[in-house]
């Protein structure tokens, strides 16, 4: 299993989080979503690496943003 750690940028309320996670739990291989309040550090375990780009084309048009968290 591999996780994944990165910020997700955008945040304004609870909504925002519950909806992240769910679209990030879509991705193909993801087991767990994590995000650990408004400042958007969010874990991501996973079955497989995940890309930035597959977060990305799932995260794009929700006016929300990722960046590695290393």
């Amino acid at each position: 299993m591999t996780t994944i750690k990165l910020k997700v940028l955008g945040f304004h309320c609870a909504s925002c989080i519950k909806l992240t996670e769910a679209l990030l739990q879509d991705i193909p291989g993801v087991r767990e979503v994590r995000v650990k309040g408004l400042g958007g550090e969010t874990e991501i375990d996973a079955e497989r690496p995940i890309e930035m780009k597959e977060i990305d084309k799932i995260l794009g048009g929700t006016g929300y943003s990722a960046i590695p968290n290393l």
